[in-house]
Order: C-alpha cells, then structure tokens, then sequence
C-alpha cells in the first residue's frame, strides 16, 4: 500500500509540474513556431496566402507584423490583425498571446478550422495544437498537443513529432 502511495504520489507531482519546467517564448521565438506550422501543417502550407489574428498580446503583434508582405513557408503573409476579442474575420491562424478567455479562442479554432499556436505552455495542455515554451537550460522547444490537432481538424507533417515535446 505504501509503495502504491509512493508511485502515486511521484505520478501526480511529474504530471503536475511537466509544464512548470516550460516558461512562455518571447515574441521572437514564436515567430520561429510560427515558421514551421507554416510549413508542417499541410492545408497552411498548400497555401499561397495566410492571415494571422494575434489574441491579446502586443509584443507578439509587433515581432510578426514584420512579416507582413513576407513568405512564411509556401504561403506570404497577406493579413495581420489583433484585438482582445474574436477575430471579426476568420484567420488562418490565431496565435494566442494571453491566457484569459483562451477557452473561447479554443472553440473559435475548431468551429471554424483554424490553427491555434501559443506562447504559453500551460495552454498546450488545454488544448492548443501548438507551443513554444522555454526549458530550464533556455532553450526554444515546440510544444505539440495531438487532440488539440485533431479537434482542430489539423495534418501536420510526421516530421515535426520528432522535434517536438508531445503533450496528451
């Protein structure tokens, strides 16, 4: 019984504390997910344009807005909007800057088939397909969620599960 305690005990406190380890990117590595969802997930890179709503953060805003006009893998960056709120038009890919309401930028994404990216690992785990966060060494690491892939109807090249943590 102790033992079962014990495993339960170690169980519970890796789970709880697996995002802990991850501190949220800076806007200049998110732009750097960004990059490679454009190229990894395959109905945003069969395009030639994209569109890109940023959720509450403007920092995030200002670092991709300087790819505006600018190829972000096969598809150029024709529209770059932001707000607190639901985006007015539907984007391509909403990046999710802030935490609040991020339950109603979840189910926007997969009511209307958009990519949710964040650079808040805590948020991966709620379902967003895709994070960067920053490990304890200060390293970038993409951040993947396989059910937040599905919901949001998303293929992504097999590719990049090798290079990402994979969270469930």
């Amino acid at each position: 019984m102790k033992k079962t305690l014990t495993t339960l005990a170690i169980l519970f406190i890796a789970t709880t504390s697996i995002f802990a380890q991850y501190k949220p990117a800076d806007p200049s590595q998110v732009t750097q997910m960004l990059s490679m969802a454009c190229v990894f997930e395959k109905t945003i890179a069969s395009l030639s344009e994209c569109s890109i709503y940023v959720y509450d953060n403007a920092d995030i805003e200002k670092a991709v807005s300087s790819f505006k006009g600018q190829k972000l893998g096969n598809a150029t960056l024709k529209n770059l909007t932001a707000g607190n709120s639901l985006p007015s038009e539907r984007p391509d890919i909403i990046l999710i800057g802030n935490s609040n309401n991020y339950a109603e930028i979840l189910a926007y994404c997969n009511e209307n088939d958009v990519l949710s990216l964040t650079n808040i690992p805590s948020l991966v785990k709620k379902g967003v397909t895709l994070g960067m966060g920053i490990d304890d060494a200060g390293a970038p690491k993409l951040l993947i969620n396989p059910e937040g892939v599905a919901e949001q109807g998303k293929n992504f090249n097999p590719a990049i599960m090798k290079m990402a943590k994979v969270f469930k």
